[in-house]
């Protein structure tokens, strides 16, 4: 069991993503509201989100298709 950070509920092991450098293997924040806050991030910052995959596609154009 832990405790997210941002919402304050004790949740399973299950319910967070994995990140190498942290202590215990796990995020701070729950998979849900780590889903919450990216999303929010794209919706503040849709110009550098379009910007920021329209050049990766360009890179990565052959791979992509």
């Amino acid at each position: 069991m832990k405790v997210c950070s941002k919402c304050n509920l004790e949740k399973e092991k299950d319910f967070f993503y994995k990140r190498k450098d942290s202590n215990d293997g796990l995020r701070a924040d729950c998979k849900e509201c780590f889903n919450i806050g990216n999303k929010n991030y794209c919706i503040k910052n849709k110009d550098k989100v379009k910007k920021y995959k329209n050049e990766f596609y360009l890179k990565n154009k052959i791979s992509i298709i």
